[in-house]
Protein backbone atom coordinates (compact mmCIF):
# COMPACT_ATOMS: atom_id res chain seq x y z
CA UNK A 1 0.00 0.00 0.00
CA UNK A 2 1.71 3.20 -1.03
CA UNK A 3 0.15 6.86 -0.33
CA UNK A 4 1.11 10.35 -1.72
CA UNK A 5 -0.40 14.10 -0.67
CA UNK A 6 0.24 14.85 -4.35
CA UNK A 7 -1.71 12.81 -7.51
CA UNK A 8 0.78 10.75 -9.74
CA UNK A 9 3.40 10.26 -6.30
CA UNK A 10 6.05 10.15 -5.08
CA UNK A 11 4.36 7.71 -3.04
CA UNK A 12 5.61 6.57 0.55
CA UNK A 13 5.06 2.84 1.19
CA UNK A 14 2.85 2.59 4.04
CA UNK A 15 3.08 -1.45 5.22
CA UNK A 16 7.10 -1.34 4.59
CA UNK A 17 8.44 -4.26 4.79
CA UNK A 18 5.69 -6.82 5.12
CA UNK A 19 3.12 -7.50 2.53
CA UNK A 20 -0.62 -6.89 3.50
CA UNK A 21 -2.02 -10.05 3.81
CA UNK A 22 -6.09 -9.49 2.52
CA UNK A 23 -7.56 -6.50 0.71
CA UNK A 24 -7.95 -4.33 2.92
CA UNK A 25 -5.97 -1.60 4.77
CA UNK A 26 -6.44 1.10 7.39
CA UNK A 27 -4.28 4.04 7.18
CA UNK A 28 -4.52 5.67 10.90
CA UNK A 29 -1.56 8.62 10.37
CA UNK A 30 -3.62 10.94 8.16
CA UNK A 31 -4.69 14.95 9.08
CA UNK A 32 -8.19 15.58 8.56
CA UNK A 33 -8.81 17.44 5.15
CA UNK A 34 -5.77 16.55 3.59
CA UNK A 35 -6.07 15.08 0.53
CA UNK A 36 -4.40 11.20 0.51
CA UNK A 37 -3.57 9.83 -3.00
CA UNK A 38 -3.19 6.10 -2.94
CA UNK A 39 -2.22 2.83 -4.99
CA UNK A 40 -1.49 -0.86 -4.22
CA UNK A 41 -0.02 -3.79 -5.65
CA UNK A 42 0.28 -7.38 -5.28
CA UNK A 43 3.05 -9.08 -4.39
CA UNK A 44 4.02 -13.17 -4.96
CA UNK A 45 7.15 -14.83 -4.05
CA UNK A 46 9.81 -12.49 -6.12
CA UNK A 47 7.82 -9.86 -7.91
CA UNK A 48 5.76 -7.31 -7.68
CA UNK A 49 2.50 -6.20 -9.80
CA UNK A 50 2.32 -2.52 -11.38
CA UNK A 51 -0.02 0.12 -9.58
CA UNK A 52 -3.32 -0.09 -9.15
CA UNK A 53 -5.30 3.06 -10.88
CA UNK A 54 -4.74 5.85 -8.14
CA UNK A 55 -7.36 6.74 -5.55
CA UNK A 56 -8.24 9.78 -3.43
CA UNK A 57 -9.99 10.85 -0.31
CA UNK A 58 -9.41 14.18 1.51
CA UNK A 59 -10.55 12.22 5.38
CA UNK A 60 -13.28 14.38 7.27
CA UNK A 61 -14.63 13.24 10.53
CA UNK A 62 -17.20 14.08 12.32
CA UNK A 63 -16.95 16.97 15.18
CA UNK A 64 -16.50 16.42 18.86
CA UNK A 65 -19.59 17.12 21.26
CA UNK A 66 -20.00 19.87 22.40
CA UNK A 67 -19.15 20.84 26.52
CA UNK A 68 -20.27 23.12 29.07
CA UNK A 69 -24.32 23.41 28.03
CA UNK A 70 -25.41 25.21 30.85
CA UNK A 71 -29.79 26.38 30.76
CA UNK A 72 -30.88 29.51 32.24
CA UNK A 73 -34.88 29.63 33.02
CA UNK A 74 -36.56 32.87 31.91
CA UNK A 75 -40.15 34.14 31.58
CA UNK A 76 -41.73 31.19 29.41
CA UNK A 77 -38.10 30.62 27.89
CA UNK A 78 -35.15 28.94 28.69
CA UNK A 79 -31.55 30.25 27.45
CA UNK A 80 -29.04 27.72 26.44
CA UNK A 81 -24.94 28.72 25.96
CA UNK A 82 -22.47 26.25 25.79
CA UNK A 83 -18.44 25.64 24.87
CA UNK A 84 -17.48 26.81 21.07
CA UNK A 85 -15.93 23.69 19.33
CA UNK A 86 -12.22 23.87 18.94
CA UNK A 87 -12.37 22.24 15.22
CA UNK A 88 -11.89 24.89 12.34
CA UNK A 89 -14.17 23.32 9.99
CA UNK A 90 -17.30 23.09 12.78
CA UNK A 91 -19.68 25.20 10.90
CA UNK A 92 -22.41 25.45 13.75
CA UNK A 93 -24.26 23.51 16.02
CA UNK A 94 -28.00 21.89 16.07
CA UNK A 95 -30.09 21.75 19.69
CA UNK A 96 -32.21 19.18 20.48
CA UNK A 97 -35.31 19.62 23.49
CA UNK A 98 -37.22 16.78 25.14
CA UNK A 99 -40.09 17.12 27.63
CA UNK A 100 -38.67 13.68 29.18
CA UNK A 101 -35.41 12.76 30.38
CA UNK A 102 -32.95 11.06 27.54
CA UNK A 103 -35.03 11.96 24.93
CA UNK A 104 -36.44 11.17 22.59
CA UNK A 105 -35.58 14.93 21.34
CA UNK A 106 -37.21 17.65 18.94
CA UNK A 107 -34.67 18.92 16.39
CA UNK A 108 -35.14 22.89 17.35
CA UNK A 109 -33.19 24.76 14.52
CA UNK A 110 -34.23 22.32 11.60
CA UNK A 111 -32.95 22.54 8.97
CA UNK A 112 -30.21 25.31 9.78
CA UNK A 113 -27.09 25.10 12.46
CA UNK A 114 -27.41 27.45 14.75
CA UNK A 115 -23.82 29.86 14.00
CA UNK A 116 -22.78 30.62 17.63
CA UNK A 117 -22.81 28.76 20.91
CA UNK A 118 -26.24 29.83 22.10
CA UNK A 119 -29.94 29.49 21.66
CA UNK A 120 -32.64 30.71 23.56
CA UNK A 121 -36.35 28.20 23.76
CA UNK A 122 -39.01 30.64 23.72
CA UNK A 123 -42.72 30.35 23.73
CA UNK A 124 -42.60 27.70 26.28
CA UNK A 125 -45.30 26.15 29.19
CA UNK A 126 -44.82 28.30 32.89
CA UNK A 127 -43.62 26.04 34.92
CA UNK A 128 -42.44 22.91 32.59
CA UNK A 129 -39.28 21.68 32.40
CA UNK A 130 -37.37 20.97 29.54
CA UNK A 131 -34.62 18.82 28.74
CA UNK A 132 -31.85 19.83 25.84
CA UNK A 133 -28.85 18.38 23.87
CA UNK A 134 -26.83 19.97 21.34
CA UNK A 135 -24.80 18.66 18.44
CA UNK A 136 -21.46 20.32 16.26
CA UNK A 137 -21.85 20.43 12.58
CA UNK A 138 -18.95 20.72 10.08
CA UNK A 139 -18.43 21.77 6.65
CA UNK A 140 -19.30 18.04 4.86
CA UNK A 141 -22.30 17.79 6.84
CA UNK A 142 -20.84 15.44 9.31
CA UNK A 143 -22.36 15.92 13.31
CA UNK A 144 -21.06 15.36 16.48
CA UNK A 145 -22.81 12.46 19.23
CA UNK A 146 -25.21 14.55 21.43
CA UNK A 147 -23.65 16.71 24.34
CA UNK A 148 -24.43 15.54 27.76
CA UNK A 149 -28.01 16.60 28.87
CA UNK A 150 -29.02 19.54 30.62
CA UNK A 151 -32.51 20.67 32.08
CA UNK A 152 -34.38 23.60 33.69
CA UNK A 153 -37.96 25.11 34.36
CA UNK A 154 -39.46 27.81 32.54
CA UNK A 155 -40.69 30.78 34.78
CA UNK A 156 -44.23 30.96 34.89
CA UNK A 157 -45.81 34.60 34.43
CA UNK A 158 -49.22 35.55 34.31
CA UNK A 159 -51.35 35.56 31.40
CA UNK A 160 -52.67 38.99 29.89
CA UNK A 161 -56.02 40.37 30.77
CA UNK A 162 -58.72 38.95 28.31
CA UNK A 163 -59.95 41.44 26.21
CA UNK A 164 -63.49 41.72 24.41
CA UNK A 165 -65.65 42.05 27.25
CA UNK A 166 -69.31 42.14 26.58
CA UNK A 167 -72.19 41.69 28.74
CA UNK A 168 -75.81 40.97 27.05
CA UNK A 169 -78.89 41.20 29.16
CA UNK A 170 -81.57 38.15 29.43
CA UNK A 171 -84.26 37.15 31.71
CA UNK A 172 -83.30 37.38 35.13
CA UNK A 173 -79.56 36.51 34.40
CA UNK A 174 -76.19 38.77 32.02
CA UNK A 175 -74.56 36.87 29.46
CA UNK A 176 -70.68 37.56 29.03
CA UNK A 177 -68.35 37.21 26.34
CA UNK A 178 -64.69 37.67 26.09
CA UNK A 179 -62.32 37.28 23.59
CA UNK A 180 -60.13 33.77 23.99
CA UNK A 181 -56.85 34.46 25.46
CA UNK A 182 -53.30 33.43 23.18
CA UNK A 183 -51.64 31.94 25.99
CA UNK A 184 -51.21 28.11 25.38
CA UNK A 185 -50.74 27.71 29.03
CA UNK A 186 -54.45 29.28 30.66
CA UNK A 187 -56.91 26.37 31.49
CA UNK A 188 -59.56 29.21 32.24
CA UNK A 189 -61.40 32.27 33.07
CA UNK A 190 -62.33 33.70 36.70
CA UNK A 191 -65.34 35.72 36.73
CA UNK A 192 -66.44 38.98 39.02
CA UNK A 193 -69.02 40.82 39.77
CA UNK A 194 -70.04 43.73 41.75
CA UNK A 195 -73.08 46.34 41.86
CA UNK A 196 -70.90 49.48 42.42
CA UNK A 197 -68.50 50.80 39.63
CA UNK A 198 -64.71 49.25 40.65
CA UNK A 199 -65.54 46.58 43.02
CA UNK A 200 -65.51 45.29 45.47
CA UNK A 201 -65.94 42.13 43.44
CA UNK A 202 -67.39 38.86 44.48
CA UNK A 203 -65.77 35.74 42.83
CA UNK A 204 -68.63 34.34 40.91
CA UNK A 205 -67.50 30.61 39.87
CA UNK A 206 -65.54 30.38 42.69
CA UNK A 207 -63.45 27.66 42.75
CA UNK A 208 -62.96 26.46 39.48
CA UNK A 209 -62.58 28.30 36.45
CA UNK A 210 -64.67 28.69 33.85
CA UNK A 211 -62.89 26.52 30.48
CA UNK A 212 -64.83 28.90 27.69
CA UNK A 213 -64.61 32.65 27.38
CA UNK A 214 -68.63 32.56 27.59
CA UNK A 215 -70.46 32.72 31.07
Amino acid sequence: VYRSETPGGPYTWLNDPTPVASSDYTDSGVTELVTYYYVVTAVDAGFESGNSSEESIAPDWAPAAPTGLVATPGDEQISLNWDDNIESDVVGYNVYRSETPGGPYTWLNDPTPVALSEYTDSGLYGGGTYYYVVTAVDGGSNESGNSSETYATANDIAPAAPTGLVATSGDSQVNLDWDDNVESDVVGYNVYRSETPGGPYTWLNDPTPVASSDY
